[in-house]
């Protein structure tokens, strides 16, 4: 049984609608479930979403049959991966779930809107104290929101046309945006967890001392029961 902190409801829509009918027929064989929920004409009962998770075990098969996933150490589009991570909460934009952890020389932000967050685990408030942080975290929060629902096709194109940055589209300079990741690791404090994730890279840069920030925009956030 799986322990879901955080569900992207616009991924997993995103992604089920693009499964093509015959695919979604043996999904929903595969996983027990009426097609209905994967085809979207089941809804839940008011306050209970208990097609979510359905859809998003459909959504993950689709990826990792129609994408190439990957770890962390060999990132793509999509990485899969286990990480100890910190559950943090920046005061300028409450309204974005983050979770940051760091392995070796890679220091990872997963981000994604807060609407999404299943799990009730209370994060620590982090002060970097820094004068631009109003401005990227911001700049942060509006770039989630509209990359979220783009498909992976649209955002390549975005980082083709931004020259492979996601941080230029969103009108941040990517020294700023991978100091703030990094200064989000060193000023949070907070117990550790370990969690499973699968999601899309939207940023990633070297800084000069060699370590490597990141940011992923999760489809899941699962904890690991007994991992610490």
């Amino acid at each position: 049984m799986r322990d879901y902190i955080y569900i992207s409801r616009a991924k997993v829509d995103l992604y089920v609608d693009q499964i093509p009918e015959p695919v979604k027929k043996r999904f929903a064989f595969e996983l027990g479930v009426n097609l209905g929920i994967l085809r979207g004409t089941i809804k839940s009962v008011p306050g209970k979403d208990d097609s979510l998770v359905p859809r998003l075990l459909a959504a993950e098969k689709f990826i990792e049959a129609e994408r190439v996933v990957k770890t962390l150490e060999t990132p793509k589009e999509w990485v899969r991966d286990m990480l100890d991570v910190r559950h943090i909460l920046l005061e300028e934009n409450p309204n974005v779930f983050m979770i940051i952890g760091r392995r070796d020389n890679i220091i990872v932000l997963l981000a994604g809107s807060a609407a999404h967050v299943v799990g009730t685990a209370a994060p620590e408030t982090v002060n970097i104290g820094a004068s631009y942080l109003p401005f990227l975290a911001k700049a942060l929060e509006k770039s989630l929101s509209r990359m979220d629902a783009m498909t992976d096709e649209k955002l390549r194109l975005l980082r083709n046309e931004y020259g492979g940055s996601v941080a230029s589209a969103s009108g941040v300079c990517e020294d700023e945006l991978a100091s703030m990741i990094y200064n989000l690791w060193q000023f949070s404090h907070s117990i550790e967890f370990r969690i499973e994730f699968l999601g899309r890279e939207l940023f990633t840069s070297k800084r000069p001392d060699e370590i490597t920030c990141c940011i992923i925009s999760p489809l899941y956030v699962q904890t690991m029961t007994g991992a610490s």
